[in-house]
Formats: structure tokens, sequence, C-alpha cells
């Protein structure tokens, strides 16, 4: 069983942005609160109120990547200390978006980004 987040758009509509195990989960909305110190911006990614799903203010989270991006050490694409978060970070905001975005470090590496398929992507065969 795992647990979803959930964007909400500035219209109120929802959108898929990943579905990680429990645990995974977890670890990934308390490293966004621990960024948020560092970045001195809020993440948007609000607690799970216990329907296993986490929802997100994509007007705060695409600046809070931005900003955790841009802090380079933190996310370089190779050893940066949270490379792997940023990650599946990016993936996120492009289900968010639904659009892919190239992300360089300062060193000119490009994040691999790992992005979770939407459930509109699926394709059923009968």
């Amino acid at each position: 069983m795992g647990k979803q987040f959930t964007a909400i758009m500035p219209d109120g509509s929802e959108r898929f942005a990943a579905d990680f195990s429990m645990d995974r989960a977890q670890l990934f909305y308390d490293i966004a609160l621990l960024l948020e110190r560092y970045v001195h911006l809020p993440c948007g990614i609000g607690p799970d109120p216990g329907d296993d799903e986490h929802r997100i203010d994509s007007t705060l989270f695409v600046p809070f990547f931005e900003r955790v991006w841009s802090e380079g050490w933190l996310t370089d694409a190779q050893g940066g200390f949270l490379s792997g978060w940023a990650t599946y970070a990016a993936g996120m905001i492009e289900n968010i978006s639904l659009q892919s975005h190239s992300w360089v470090d300062r060193h000119g590496v490009a994040l691999s980004v790992q992005r979770y398929t939407r459930p509109d992507e699926i394709q059923t065969t009968r």
C-alpha cells in the first residue's frame, strides 16, 4: 500500500504528483520539512490528514524546489547531499506542470528525473 502526493492547482483542481511506498513518502516529506530551514521557504506539502495522501500547494512547491536546486551543494546531480530526493521532487514537478524540465547543476550535470507515471498515462489493454 502506498501514499499519494496530490497537487492542488491554483484553480482548485487536483493533479497526481507521485505515489510512494509509506516509508519513502514519510522520508520524502521529512526531508522537505528539513529543507525549509535551509532555503527559508515553505515546501507546500501538507501533512497526511489520515487518508494516505499528502496534498501539495503547487504555487509553493515549485518555487521551493527551484530554491533548493539553486543552493547547489544540497542537490548537485552527482555528490549532492540530497540528489536522490531532488530526482523525485523534479519528477513531481513534471507531473504537476505537465511539462518536462531539464535541471542542470552548477557543474553542468543534468539531473536524472524520476517521474511516476500519471494515472491518465496508463494505457489499458483489452
